[in-house]
C-alpha cells in the first residue's frame, strides 16, 4: 500500500507539472500579513523567527525579521492565520487568529517579553479602523453577507452596490436587467470582473447573457469578494471603473458543505394588472437548488492530503417556468371577413381621392355606399361614377386567398370593451441553467502553493 501511495503521489505531481507548463496568469486573490517585532523597550528585534500558520489548512509560512525588525508573509490564501514569534532570550508570542481578506495587507505587530523560550504569551490583535497599508479604496463583502443578505435571483453582483461611489447601470445599458453597476461615474461596461484572480469578463460588447461576466458561482460557494473603486494598483489594469474581485471557497482539513433550495411560485405572488381576474393566477415557478462540499483529499492507505491537498465542489441548478402576460390587439371577427368599418371615422375628413371622392380618417379601402358597375378603386378604370360615403368593407371576391389563410392564424379576441387591447395571452417561458465549479488546492511546500479550478 505504501508503494501504491508513492505511485499515486507521482501521478498527482506529474499532472501538476503538466498544468504548470501552461501560461500562468497573475493571481490577485491572496492577502498578506506584515508587522514589526520589538522588545519591551521599543527596540526592534532582528532575526526573530516568525511562523504564520493557516488555522484551517495547517500550512505554515516561515520567515524572519529584517534589520528593521519587520517581516512580510505573502502571498497567503484567504482564511484565518495565527502569528508566532520566537527569539532566544524572549518568551514565545502567539497572536489570536486574524482573518485575511482578498487583497488585504493585515498588520500584526508583536512586542516580545523577556523570559524563557518555552514560555508563551498571547498577543491580542485588533482590526484597524482604516486600511493604512494600501492606497486603494474599496469594500470587502464577506461570506456571511453574501449568504444572508437578500438577493433577487441570488446574483452576488448586486452586493457591489453596497460600496461607496457605485450606482445602478445607466438607463438603456445592456446589463441593466442583470444588476450591472457604475462606479466613480464610469460606464458599467468598464468594470473589471475577476474570479480567483483570473479574468472573468465577458468581453462581448453585445453581452449575449446580459451580464458583464462569464461565470456566476453560487453565493454559498464564494469565500468573499472585494469591490475596489479607486486608487487600485497597476496590476489590475483593463478598465477605469470598479474591480470586482471574487474568490471561491477552498477545502480545509475539516469536511464542510451545505445544501439549499430557494423557491418562488404563483401561490405567493400578486396578480398582474392585466391578468383576467376570473381566471387562475398565471403560472410562475422558480427553483434554485444546489450544494457545496469541501475537505482534504484523503484516501486511507493510499494518499493523505491533510494539510496539503484540498478539494471544493459546488453545483447550482435554476429552473424557471414563468407566464409572460401580454396584452395585444388582434383582428376582430368582423375584420377577418374584410369589414373594417369600425376603424372609419366619418366625422374627420382628410381630403379627396384620385376620383374626387372625400376621404376620412381610418379609410383603408375605397368602396362607397353607392357605386356604379365596375368597382371604385383609385387607379382602376371606372364604368360609371362612384358616389356616397366609404364603407371600409372589402368585397369577399377581392380578398386574397393567401391573406385569408394568414389572418386565420390569429387567435380570436378574448377581451371585450377595451379599446387598447382585445387579447391577453400568458405564454410560459422556460429557463434552465446548470453551473458548477471544481477546485483543487495543493501545497508543495510552505512557500509554494497552487490551485486548479474548472467552472
Amino acid at each position: 500500500m505504501l508503494r501504491a501511495g508513492r505511485w499515486f503521489g507521482v501521478v498527482v505531481v506529474g499532472l501538476v507539472v503538466i498544468v504548470l507548463t501552461w501560461p500562468a496568469l497573475a493571481q490577485k486573490d491572496t492577502g498578506s500579513v506584515v508587522g514589526t517585532v520589538q522588545d519591551p523597550s521599543g527596540a526592534v528585534v532582528t532575526g526573530a523567527q516568525v511562523a504564520v500558520r493557516d488555522v484551517d489548512r495547517g500550512a505554515v509560512f516561515n520567515t524572519r525579521t529584517n534589520a528593521n525588525g519587520e517581516y512580510v508573509a505573502s502571498p497567503l490564501k484567504l482564511g484565518r492565520y495565527t502569528v508566532t514569534v520566537a527569539h532566544p532570550g524572549f518568551k514565545k508570542a502567539v497572536s489570536q487568529p486574524v482573518t485575511i481578506d482578498v487583497q488585504q495587507r493585515a498588520v500584526v505587530n508583536v512586542t516580545l517579553q523577556i523570559g524563557q523560550a518555552s514560555e508563551s504569551v498571547e498577543v491580542t490583535t485588533a482590526a484597524p479602523v482604516l486600511e493604512t497599508e494600501t492606497s486603494e479604496l474599496g469594500q470587502v463583502v464577506n461570506t456571511r453577507q453574501v449568504s444572508n443578505l437578500p438577493l433577487n435571483g441570488r446574483n452576488f453582483a448586486q452586493l457591489a452596490l453596497l460600496s461607496a461611489g457605485t450606482a445602478p447601470s445607466e438607463p438603456g445599458a445592456r446589463d441593466e436587467q442583470n444588476f450591472g453597476f457604475s462606479a466613480g461615474g464610469a460606464r458599467s461596461l468598464q468594470n473589471n470582473f475577476l474570479l480567483d484572480g483570473v479574468d472573468n469578463n465577458s468581453n462581448l460588447p453585445d453581452l449575449l447573457n446580459e451580464t458583464n461576466y462569464v461565470i456566476q458561482p453560487p453565493v454559498e460557494a464564494l469565500q468573499e469578494f472585494k469591490v475596489q473603486t479607486n486608487a487600485y494598483s497597476a496590476e489590475f489594469g483593463r478598465g477605469n471603473g470598479a474591480i470586482l474581485n471574487a474568490v471561491l471557497k477552498s477545502g480545509t482539513n475539516a469536511v464542510h458543505g451545505s445544501v439549499w433550495e430557494f423557491l418562488r411560485n404563483d401561490k405567493l405572488d400578486a396578480r398582474n394588472f392585466f391578468d383576467d381576474p376570473t381566471r387562475p393566477t398565471p403560472p410562475y415557478k422558480q427553483n434554485q437548488v444546489g450544494g457545496t462540499l469541501g475537505g482534504p483529499i484523503y484516501i486511507p492507505g493510499l494518499y493523505d492530503g491533510r494539510n496539503r491537498t484540498f478539494f471544493f465542489v459546488d453545483y447550482e441548478g435554476l429552473r424557471v417556468r414563468q407566464a409572460d402576460t401580454q396584452a395585444l390587439l388582434v383582428p376582430t371577427l368582423a375584420q377577418r371577413g374584410g369589414n373594417l368599418s369600425d376603424l372609419l371615422d366619418l366625422s374627420q375628413p382628410t381630403g379627396t381621392d384620385c376620383n374626387g371622392n372625400p376621404t376620412f380618417v381610418g379609410e383603408l379601402f375605397n368602396t362607397r355606399l353607392t357605386q356604379a358597375v365596375g368597382g371604385g378603386f383609385c387607379g382602376v378604370p371606372l364604368d360609371g361614377h362612384t358616389t356616397g360615403l366609404p364603407t371600409n368593407v372589402i368585397p369577399a371576391g377581392q380578398i386574397d386567398p393567401l391573406a385569408a389563410r394568414l389572418i386565420a392564424l390569429f387567435p380570436n379576441p378574448n377581451v371585450l370593451g377595451n379599446p387598447a387591447f382585445n387579447y391577453v395571452a400568458n405564454p410560459v417561458e422556460s429557463t434552465t441553467r446548470n453551473n458548477f465549479d471544481i477546485r483543487v488546492d495543493h501545497r508543495f511546500s510552505d512557500r509554494d502553493t497552487s490551485f486548479y479550478r474548472f467552472s
